[in-house]
């Protein structure tokens, strides 16, 4: 039996990533943050989905979950390592609290080298382990190339998992383990349930008060029209099984006006265009 961690297992791609596995007879560990989200987790998925209790952010945490997953795997590989969990604070960067915008990063892109370092010699780094080298997909987003106004630490932590991916996809290849980059557009996650924060409520007031509204309203929208963590979950599946599977893939609705216009356009013309959706009205 095939076996792979999901990190961010309780919702969104991450939750139907795990789902799909199991059902084509993957054993999982699943990521979670509490106990609530583990036993829920368990009972929806039976069996096969084992959880695992760990933030990004704690290290320790994540060395115990590894030694758990190295102990039930009994000397084999593991198949895969699917880095989905993440973090979205959005603000105006001018007045963004350091808290918000430092902790996608250290959730984002820290925290995926922290899981990759912990759970590489199940991959393939402990030459000991029986089995073919795993595979590493990492969910980067569109934002990973394409940066709009108002998720500059958000955009950044991708920027820099693109980076990362390239030098995992090129260090790591002496193990054999390939690294898969998933770049999605929208995605109809519990993110979008989270656009009205209380707390944006502080930059109201200022400058960025108008166009903030304005970008929350275009976020809100492009949410009702996302695609759901379903496609998602079956290209991950895909990327995981199939021979050759490319360096990366990016998948979206609108592919020509949200992905492909944008990194082809003058960055002053990009930036105009952004501006005019996001300036007076």
């Amino acid at each position: 039996m095939r076996a792979a961690v999901v990190t961010g297992a309780s919702s969104g791609i991450g939750r139907a990533t795990a789902a799909l596995l199991v059902e084509r007879g993957w054993r999982v560990f699943g990521s979670v943050r509490t106990e609530a989200q583990a036993e829920e987790l368990s009972v929806a998925l039976g069996p096969a989905l084992v959880p695992l209790r760990f933030d990004l952010r704690d290290g320790p945490a994540i060395a115990r979950a590894a030694k758990q997953v190295a102990a039930a795997l009994e000397g084999s590989r593991l198949a895969g390592l699917v880095n989905n969990a993440g973090l979205a604070h959005f603000g105006p960067l001018a007045v963004q609290p350091i808290a918000d915008w430092q902790a996608q990063v250290d959730v984002n892109l820290t925290g995926t080298l922290r899981v990759v370092q912990a759970f590489l010699p199940l991959l393939g780094a402990d030459r000991a382990r029986s089995g073919p080298p795993g595979r590493i997909v990492n969910i980067s987003s569109v934002s990973g190339r394409i940066t709009l106004p108002f998720t500059s630490g958000y955009a950044a932590s991708k920027h820099g998992l693109e980076a990362l991916s390239d030098a995992m996809r090129r260090e790591l290849a002496i193990y054999g383990i390939r690294t898969i980059v998933i770049q999605p557009g929208a995605v109809r996650t519990p993110i979008w349930d989270k656009v009205d924060r209380p707390e944006d409520e502080r930059f109201a007031d200022g400058d960025f008060g108008p166009p903030f509204a304005r970008f929350k309203i275009a976020f809100a929208a492009a949410g009702e029209a996302a695609l759901p963590p379903e496609r998602f979950a079956a290209l991950i599946h895909r990327v995981l099984t199939i021979r050759h599977p490319r360096p990366r893939y990016a998948l979206m609705r609108g592919r020509l006006a949200h992905w492909t216009l944008p990194r082809l356009l003058p960055d002053r013309m990009l930036d105009r265009i952004l501006a005019g959706q996001l300036g007076p009205s």
